[in-house]
């Protein structure tokens, strides 16, 4: 970490994958279109030319433990410089001028720069999620899971490369949903599943109320922008610009009803039915 660190004090400089995000801005929707075709394609080859021995899916599930635990420390160093300092802005600069002031220190320079640039790349190696089930031997993907990273990965992309001042609210709370997330997914692929499976709902729960948290201040941030414009004044809230407003806003409610679903049919009517199966 102390590496990680030092470079990102004195030698990080996002001006050059700011340029890069723009200049391959095109390739965000190339890997896009080569992930979704995995998803959808993959199973039907892998079902008529491999043969999934029990042998590959255990080696394949050892692989994805260290990869989910990378993932989680990964995250964890993310949370433990990006909270930190959203929640710092948050309590001694006001809502209004953390959302709304773009800050060189967010994107282009320093520790809490380079975390908000590893956070934006990072949608590109979490796709490894679905790689890592489908070579298990899943045939079909939940509409959620590759819906969440498509999104995600899509608007990262375009947020990071246009400095927005909002993107740090998906940052600071992703970062702390994937550290524990990820960590149960690690567990739980190492065989331990039935002791943490009770946790499970609560991980659905954070992401829910990570979803309502990131709807509120993306809301806060546009009707800051709308009352200065209002006013006359186009310069009052010009860190997030309208179409990334919009585009997280969108995220957030898309996400927001596909998690709460989720978490409506897994724990609530699944458990009514059960309990309706047992009376009868």
């Amino acid at each position: 970490m102390n590496v990680i660190n030092h470079y990102g004090d004195t030698a990080f400089d996002g001006n050059k994958w700011i340029q890069f995000l723009t200049d391959y801005a095109d390739y965000a929707i190339y890997i896009a279109i080569l992930y979704l075709g995995f998803v959808f394609w993959a199973p039907y080859y892998i079902e008529k030319y491999f043969i999934i021995t029990p042998g590959w899916v255990r080696g394949v599930k050892r692989a994805w433990v260290v990869w989910n635990l990378l993932l989680s420390i990964f995250s964890l160093y993310g949370t433990l410089n990006i909270s930190p300092y959203f929640i710092k802005n948050m309590t001694t600069l006001g809502p209004k001028e953390t959302l709304c002031v773009r800050r060189a220190e967010e994107t282009i320079k320093g520790r809490i720069g380079l975390c908000m640039a590893l956070f934006a790349v990072s949608k590109l190696p979490e796709f490894g999620d679905s790689f890592f089930l489908i070579l298990s031997g899943k045939k079909k993907l939940a509409f959620l899971s590759w819906f969440h990273h498509v999104t995600i990965f899509l608007y990262s992309w375009y947020a990071y490369q246009q400095q927005s001042s909002i993107f740090i609210v998906i940052a600071a709370m992703n970062y702390f949903v994937h550290t524990v997330m990820y960590l149960y997914f690690a567990l739980a692929e190492a065989g331990y599943g039935r002791y943490i499976k009770p946790f499970a709902m609560y991980i659905t729960i954070i992401q829910i109320l990570q979803m309502i948290g990131g709807l509120t201040m993306t809301s806060m941030t546009m009707y800051y922008k709308h009352q200065a414009e209002a006013a006359g004044d186009y310069k009052a809230c010009e860190g997030a610009s309208w179409a990334v407003c919009r585009g997280q806003m969108g995220i957030y409610i898309t996400n927001m009803y596909l998690f709460s679903e989720m978490f409506l049919k897994t724990y609530v009517w699944k458990t009514r039915d059960n309990g309706s199966q047992k009376k009868k």
